[in-house]
């Protein structure tokens, strides 16, 4: 598991690494990630992207959470979708930006050339957000 560190990455950063890759993600059938797929740790309160490129239009999917959690409206307002794309040139580029990570975006996030992403048609990465750490010691105090 990767951790990062670093205080947000700027989506003109991101950019420049997804083009690098836009050559080979053009042959393939599956979009690609400017990470490379395993697993990251990203610490709470900071700003992530990811930056999916591919020669279709693209689609995102990561956790969702029951309407009914207080939660779901301030995801709704973390969660920023960026479409860079040039279709004239079938080069389609989206950038999916989190801003104050906390532990409830924890989960595997996909991009895929359509709304139903398998893990054979879609490049994905797992992101763990810790949470708060609670003291379960349960016995007599010193």
């Amino acid at each position: 598991m990767k951790t990062l560190t670093a205080p947000g990455t700027t989506t003109r950063g991101l950019l420049i690494l997804a083009a690098i890759h836009l050559s080979s993600a053009a042959s393939v059938d599956v979009p690609a990630l400017d990470q490379d797929g395993g697993d990251l740790i990203v610490n709470k309160s900071q700003v992530f992207s990811l930056a999916c490129i591919g020669n279709k239009p693209l689609h995102w999917s990561y956790p969702t959470y029951s309407t009914l959690s207080k939660e779901y409206a301030s995801i709704q307002k973390r969660f920023k979708i960026e479409d860079l794309s040039l279709p004239i040139s079938n080069e389609y580029q989206s950038v999916l930006t989190i801003n104050t990570t906390q532990y409830m975006d924890t989960g595997k996030y996909r991009c895929s050339y359509n709304s139903n992403p398998t893990d054979s048609n879609s490049a994905s990465v797992y992101i763990f957000v810790p949470g708060e750490v609670i003291d379960l010691h349960v016995g007599p105090s010193s």
